[in-house]
């Protein structure tokens, strides 16, 4: 079986096989595993695959494809055989690409080969890279090296588990706190930076770290420690960088691609062609669609009213509050009592400053949410409600409704991030898709406060916003986005005009400014340019392995006798 190798674009880290190993192979064997199994290159420059090379990648991934695709180990060992040379050929003529497209000296091997002042490989692809690639490669070893450490150390505690004292019943665990995240950058890292973790004295991740170390010991086939987490060290930042030449070079193919109004005019008519006619026979699989619409999915036929965006800014009641609620719907009380002592409990809310890393005395307290709501949403929407309304339906607690100006609208996301207690909103493209009421026996997707106030904040239109109480607490609602039937995104020549001119002037693709990023043409650009540059990366791969393992190359040297007892493993 023939697997054709696409996504070449990550390199295989082979220090995987620490952590998922497999007594299946031995890697002991020092002088058998050392031994050359191909070349790859030329005369200027050769890489060489040891066997111990492939026995690693079979130890890391080999049970993924025999379970996946049903190889059998012959097969296995083929198929990363291959993968390993292909990764080869790709990190050489990428090498190449980036010497020439930077205006380098030099030829692969003084950027691929040690350093000649200092001994290492990595302080030659520095020089080639760049630092700030450099320093994203060496955040993405101290990941993994955080994850082989999670790992263990998770072992460890499997092992040993914290006694509960005879006769007290153990307590129901809870969720660990997913860490809050930060609002996200206009323009993100392709790497969240990472330092080294100091090295524990004590306790389980120490034990963890032990077992690590002599992990890496067995696997590099080595007595000392230190010795052996420094060859793993510089493996895993070489491959890391190795990772940096190959994204280099696709943003390279992909840089000057470009798309002309008529063909993404033509392409917006056979999708909203596709839409007319699905939606119009199959008007369940609407509310669908709009639910799993996202940054290059659209829905561009509307078939039904009702429909719009929202997002959310909740101040939960926190735990004390939380318990006091719980007792309250435990009791036998009317709907009206029981809202009345809950509203009780909501203007107790207290709003507080959640982002990590934030000093004590810099957190800004709100007695109440009112105070809040005034001090930090009132201001930007120009205008202060003195006589708040509590009431719609009879039932449900919440202010009138107020419009955000365009520019507060960010703002608004930035007061999710640092006050919101609703892990939902902590991605920026998400928003919750506000629905028409439901037909007579059927149910709503929110709590019933919530969907009202959702559906009153999209009737009087986009920037509109209200306060709602519910058993969550304070919903701050904002409409970002109402869908009208019979209406669709229009596509702007002129911002695929402007585009292009940025492309051509060498701006990146994802740097344009952010006004343009936000419009419907610059996303349905993006989703056609995305199927284009993957095609023209594909094509130049295989182009390359086709010139590297032609008939009458001689670029490619297997030894396939050595890796016969690998292949003979049933």
């Amino acid at each position: 079986m023939r697997f054709k190798l696409i996504s070449v674009i990550l390199v295989l880290l082979m220090t995987a096989s620490i952590i998922y190993g497999c007594g299946l192979i031995s890697i002991n064997r020092e002088k058998d595993y050392n031994q050359v199994i191909a070349m790859v290159g030329d005369e200027v420059y050769k890489d060489e695959i040891l066997k111990k090379d492939l026995v690693q990648a079979y130890l890391s991934q080999g049970s993924y494809y025999m379970q996946n695709y049903g190889l059998s180990s012959k097969e296995t060992f083929e198929y990363l055989f291959e993968q390993l040379i292909n990764n080869r050929i790709m990190v050489q003529e990428a090498a190449k690409e980036l010497i020439r497209i930077k205006g380098k000296e030099g030829t692969i091997a003084d950027y691929l080969t040690k350093d000649p002042q200092t001994g290492k490989k990595y302080d030659s692809m520095k020089k080639l890279v760049g630092d700030d690639a450099y320093a994203q490669a060496l955040s993405a070893v101290y990941k993994y090296e955080k994850e082989m450490l999670d790992y263990y150390e998770e072992q460890v505690k499997k092992e040993n588990p914290t006694p509960t004292p005879s006769g007290t019943p153990e307590p129901t665990p809870t969720p660990t706190p997913t860490p809050r995240p930060t609002r996200k950058p206009d323009i993100e890292p392709t790497e969240t930076p990472f330092s080294p973790e100091p090295s524990p004295s004590e306790g389980t991740r120490y034990t963890a770290r032990q077992r690590m170390l002599d992990a890496i010991k067995r696997q590099k086939n080595k007595k000392d420690a230190e010795e052996a987490y420094k060859e793993f060290f510089e493996e895993t930042l070489v491959a890391q960088l190795e990772n940096q030449i190959l994204r280099q070079y696709q943003e390279y193919l992909e840089s000057g691609i470009s798309i002309n109004f008529e063909d993404l005019e033509l392409r917006y008519k056979n999708m909203y062609q596709q839409d007319k006619h699905q939606l119009t026979i199959d008007l369940s699989a609407y509310d669908t669609r709009l639910e799993n619409a996202g940054e290059n999915s659209f829905v561009l036929y509307n078939p039904l009213e009702g429909y719009g965006y929202v997002k959310n800014l909740l101040i939960g009641f926190g735990d004390k509050l939380e318990k006091e609620l719980a007792d309250y719907q435990s009791m036998e009380w009317s709907k009206s009592e029981y809202y009345k002592m809950r509203s009780v409990l909501l203007c107790k809310i207290e709003v507080k400053d959640l982002r990590e890393g934030i000093e004590d005395s810099d957190r800004e307290n709100y007695p109440d949410i009112f105070q809040f709501f005034d001090a930090k949403i009132k201001t930007m929407g120009g205008a202060k409600v003195e006589d708040p309304k509590y009431e719609i339906n009879g039932e449900y607690y919440f202010y009138d409704n107020t419009t955000l100006t365009e520019e507060n609208k960010d703002c608004f996301i930035d007061l999710i991030f640092q006050y919101g207690t609703d892990p939902g909103m902590f991605n920026n493209a998400v928003d919750y898709l506000s629905m028409p009421k439901p037909a007579p026996g059927g149910s709503e997707k929110f709590v019933k406060e919530f969907a009202e106030a959702a559906r009153d904040v999209v009737e009087k239109g986009e920037g509109s916003y209200v306060l709602v109480g519910t058993d969550y607490g304070w919903h701050i609602i904002l409409c970002t986005d109402v869908i009208a039937k019979g209406e669709s995104d229009e596509l702007e020549e002129s911002v695929v005009d402007t585009i292009n001119q940025k492309i051509a002037e060498g701006i990146k693709f994802d740097e344009i400014e952010k006004s343009i990023r936000e419009t419907f043409t610059y996303k349905l650009y993006r989703a056609m340019r995305y199927e284009i540059k993957n095609s023209i990366f594909n094509e130049t791969v295989e182009d390359i392995l086709d010139m590297y393992k032609g008939e009458d190359s001689n670029k490619v040297v297997k030894y396939m006798d050595r890796i016969a007892d690998l292949l003979a493993i049933q």
